[in-house]
Parts: C-alpha cells; structure tokens; sequence
C-alpha cells in the first residue's frame, strides 16, 4: 500500500511544516507538491522535505491559477512515475483523519470495486488569539459538514476538479464511488487576519487573470476580495469567527463541536 499526497500551496508557511508532519506519520508515503509563487519560507520548508526524500517539488511560476489543471499532472504523475496505489489531493489547510488508526488503516478497508472516495471536510472557526499555533487557537468545528473532498486510486486518466471536490476517469466510468464516514478532512482557512486577507487578494487576482474558469467557481475567495475592495473585510470575517456565547450555544445546539485531535498530535 503506498500512499501518495499531492498539495498546490502559495504562501503558507504556517501551517505546511505542520501538515507534512502530520501526514507523514499518519500513512502517507511522498509528497508531491507544486508551490505556486511563494514568497514567504513556504519553498524552503518543501526543499526540506525534498531533501529527506519523501517529496517531488514542483515551482509554478505562471501569474495565472490553473489549479484543476496543475493538480490533474501531480496526481497523474503519482500513477505514473510514483506507483501510487491511493491518491490525497489536498490543500495546506487541510488534516486527512481516518477515526481508527492511520491512512493506511483506512485505506486497506475498502473495496476494492471503490475508485474514489469522498470524504466530509468541515471548518475550523477562526479564533484571535496572538502567538498561538493554529491547531491550540482553533478547536471549535462544524458539527455537519458543508464540503467533501476527494481521493482516488493511482489512475493514468484522472481527471481533478477544482478545489479537489471530485475526480473523474474515463477508463473507470463504470466504477464506484463512496462517500466515508470513517475519513474526515479537518479545514483551518483562516489562521490571521492579514495572512488570510492577503490570500484573498493574491489568489482572487490571479483567478480573475486566468481564461476560461467558470464565473460560479472561486465565489467565496471573489466575496472576500470584494469585501476587502468596499472596505467591509472586518464584517466578513465575522462569519467565520464565533464569540464564547456562540460556541458555548453551538454545542448546546449540536451546530459545533470541539475537536481537538490534531492540537493532541503535536502535544506528543
């Protein structure tokens, strides 16, 4: 069983030492990895990882944002040249947690009639806490989730969405698929406020400079770049931040939980 995780990631280096290292103890083999236009440690934090062997590091230098496309060739190549038998089309934000034991654990459970799986993704809520890591700031999380993403078998013809919500083959079109229960995608988008907001603004430039991606897609990265334009960001971000009432209601009201699993990874 070989596991093979690919990331697209542009500035995030807060957060991708920690979803490398995680990973990598929880089942996955390699890495291969596409930094587009990073301009903070993130490529620094990657040749790391390259130099101990578990990554393929990839510099996209195009102003444009294909990811469907960018991704489709990582986890192409993961078939490939890698002879991976399971693929993980992730984000840096994104933790993959089997409920039982690993990745490989999990993986080895399934049918093998099963192409692809689509696993429950659920967000993290922002909380404003200075010189806290992520994982000990944002506890608090979705009780019912909105997204799923999706893994898949090593497959030559794979076809990725954007986003990574789905993956389609011709040559498995008759194939099943499944949604999981027992794999979660833990999400934390929002770590600060001037990282995120910087973001917006990148990524929505080089998204609204890039031919032929549909008008519907990239919409919650186009309402925060414009929130930011009409000077309303502050209001924005209340959505994705709760008050101590809030949380406190959410749980009563089965809306959050606290999930702390990964803060309890890196306390090991």
């Amino acid at each position: 069983m070989k596991i093979v995780m690919t990331i697209l990631v542009r500035n995030e280096d807060d957060i991708i030492g920690e979803n490398l290292k995680y990973h990598l103890n929880n089942g996955v083999d390699f890495f291969i990895i596409t930094d587009h236009h990073s301009t903070d440690g993130t490529l620094d934090i990657l040749r790391e990882y390259e130099a101990r062997g578990v990554a393929d590091v990839r510099v996209e230098k195009s102003n444009e944002h294909h990811q469907a496309q960018w991704v489709t060739d990582m986890a192409r190549r993961a078939s490939d040249i890698y002879r991976a038998d399971w693929v993980i089309n992730n984000d840096a934000d994104e933790f993959w947690i089997p409920k039982k034991g690993n990745l490989k654990d999990f993986f080895e459970t399934v049918d093998p009639k099963i192409y692809k799986i689509h696993a429950p993704r659920f967000d993290f809520f922002y909380r404003p806490f200075k010189n806290v890591k992520f994982y000990d700031a944002m506890i608090f999380r979705e009780f019912v989730r909105r997204w799923t993403k999706c893994c898949h078998r090593a497959i030559s013809d794979i076809v990725v969405e954007v986003g990574n919500h789905d993956a389609t083959s011709e040559s498995l079109s008759g194939s099943l698929s499944m949604e999981s229960i027992d794999l979660l995608v833990h999400h934390y988008p929002i770590r600060s406020l001037e990282r995120y907001k910087k973001k917006m603004i990148e990524g929505t430039t080089s998204v609204l400079s890039t031919p032929g991606i549909p008008q519907e897609l990239f919409f919650h990265w186009k309402q925060a770049l414009q929130a930011i334009q009409n000077n309303t960001f502050e209001e924005f971000i209340k959505k994705s931040m709760k008050t101590d009432d809030q949380i406190n209601e959410g749980i009563r009201n089965y809306k959050l939980i606290l999930d702390d699993t990964l803060q309890k990874f890196f306390l090991k």
